[in-house]
């Protein structure tokens, strides 16, 4: 079948018929065929945009804060730079294995992450620390390059950052050297604690980025540290758990608890004492005369001398008593 050709029907028949393992797998096989078909100009899976759970990564482990200072504090020469780089820097095994002592520049390393085309590049900050561990290699690097030189005047000497001494010969670090570097160290931190401890070079990293996640480091900046484009990803490095939630439901109630809202104020006392009436009386000298007399029309001139200037509650048009009083003597006398 022609690749340009396939469409939505193609694969969801993949997707139901052939792919039928775990939602990981099944995601990984389309991926693959994915890049295939854009490869030859055909973006059907990606304008489908197929959703797919989320992958809680439950079997993913993470050292506990206190566990991670533990095996910092018991690194040794070679074991405390790769702690240093993977627990307190996030790298990656590959590309620990991919550094070159030409990218540590100042305080701060450039490393070459994993990535189409040989890999991305990120720019990551040194901590306090860090400066101190990372020239106490280089010049040991120095001291063996000197030492294998003096033997053989002509060895070859490897670009790697981690290097060591083998048969004569200088040779870098490979992946299983580096497991072995962290198995040993691991058995001296399980007698510490009398406990199984199981970690990896990638648990350190995600380790790595936890802690900065628990000390307040915004999540953007914890994946920028990583190398992650999305921080769902990151999400998933942090391993929020119910206690992480139970924590933070307390940081949200201490912070609302410490808004300054508007109070409801008492009434004073001498609204208590006088009453509204009062308080409108009060306010009815500044209203403008014009509109007493709007609204104040006296009927005789007895009134007109009687009424006040300006009245508290100004009333409609009012009969004079006086005049009342006469005209029912004068019904009387009839």
């Amino acid at each position: 079948m022609n690749p340009r050709k396939v469409g939505k029907r193609e694969v969801d028949y993949l997707r139901k018929q052939v792919y039928v393992k775990s939602d990981v797998y099944n995601r990984w096989r389309l991926s693959i065929f994915g890049t295939f078909l854009k490869w030859c100009g055909n973006n059907i899976i990606e304008t489908m945009r197929i959703g797919w759970p989320n992958d809680a990564r439950v079997n993913a482990n993470w050292l506990e804060p206190d566990e991670a200072m533990t095996v910092k504090n018991t690194a040794e020469d070679i074991e405390r730079v790769i702690v240093t780089l993977e627990l307190d820097l996030c790298m990656r095994r590959i590309e620990v294995l991919r550094l070159r002592p030409q990218d540590f520049k100042g305080d701060r390393v450039n490393v070459l992450g994993k990535g189409r085309m040989g890999g991305k590049w990120r720019t990551v900050k040194y901590r306090p620390d860090t400066k101190e561990i990372i020239g106490e290699w280089l010049l040991k690097r120095e001291r063996m390059i000197e030492a294998a030189k003096v033997i053989d005047p002509k060895i070859k000497v490897p670009e790697a950052f981690l290097i060591h001494q083998r048969g004569g010969r200088l040779v870098a670090y490979q992946k299983s050297g580096i497991d072995k570097i962290l198995t040993k160290l691991r058995k001296r931190v399980e007698i510490l604690y009398e406990r199984k401890l199981s970690f990896s070079n990638h648990t350190l990293r995600r380790s790595g980025g936890r802690i900065l996640w628990l000390a307040g480091v915004k999540i953007e900046t914890v994946g920028a540290i990583l190398g992650h484009e999305d921080t769902r990803t990151t999400i998933k490095y942090l391993g929020i758990n119910l206690d992480d939630q139970d924590e933070a439901m307390h940081l949200a109630s201490a912070y609302e608890k410490s808004l300054m809202l508007p109070q409801k104020v008492e009434r004073g006392l001498s609204q208590r004492e006088s009453g509204p009436k009062e308080i409108w009386a009060l306010l009815s000298v500044w209203l403008s005369p014009v509109l007493y007399r709007r609204r104040y029309i006296p009927t005789c001139a007895c009134t007109l001398r009687s009424a006040p200037s300006r009245s508290p509650f100004p009333r409609g048009p009012r009969r004079c008593s006086r005049a009342s009083a006469s005209r029912s003597d004068d019904l009387a006398s009839a």
